[in-house]
């Protein structure tokens, strides 16, 4: 059996299953992790623009967690505030997906809109846990780039076919 990441709560139990991404079967582990434990994706093509921006008015250089997220919940394109309060009223509908190491490679959208969320809430909100743990797929230790790579093409540009009411 493969290795469990390290970053998985214990309970419930993850379980590792195969899952098919773009043709292309491979093993993922299905599970539960702390929000904070996960890292959004910087180099994410969606917020290229802005990033380019924001660079231009700081300089070149590294740009952090919190400053992309500044960027995404300012970029009326991005439709966070939207996402946030769609999470707050009904959860994460759709599990994060990770790499093996923890990089994130689907959900970045839904990951900025759960720290957004939880960014507004009082610590005393009975709601909070709900939103602190989300559900993951991470690609198990035997993942090669090209897993990747077909994760990020199936989750973020095949069409879902849902048919719309």
């Amino acid at each position: 059996m493969t290795a469990k990441p390290e970053f998985f709560l214990q309970k419930p139990e993850p379980q590792i299953k195969q899952r098919l991404y773009n043709g292309r079967r491979i093993m993922v582990w299905e599970g539960r992790v702390k929000v904070e434990s996960i890292a959004g994706w910087v180099e994410n093509p969606r917020i290229e623009l802005e990033k380019k921006k924001y660079l231009s008015k700081i300089g070149q250089r590294e740009i952090t967690q919190d400053e992309i997220f500044t960027l995404m919940k300012n970029d009326q394109d991005v439709k966070l505030k939207d996402l946030r309060d769609d999470i707050i009223k009904n959860g994460l509908r759709e599990p994060l997906t990770l790499s093996f190491s923890g990089k994130l490679l689907d959900g970045n959208r839904r990951f900025f809109a759960v720290k957004y969320a939880l960014e507004g809430m009082p610590l005393t909100d009975p709601n909070r846990q709900d939103l602190e743990v989300v559900d993951v797929h991470v690609l198990s230790e035997n993942a090669t780039e090209e897993d990747e790579q077909n994760v990020l093409v199936e989750e973020n540009f095949s069409a879902s076919l849902k048919i719309e009411w």
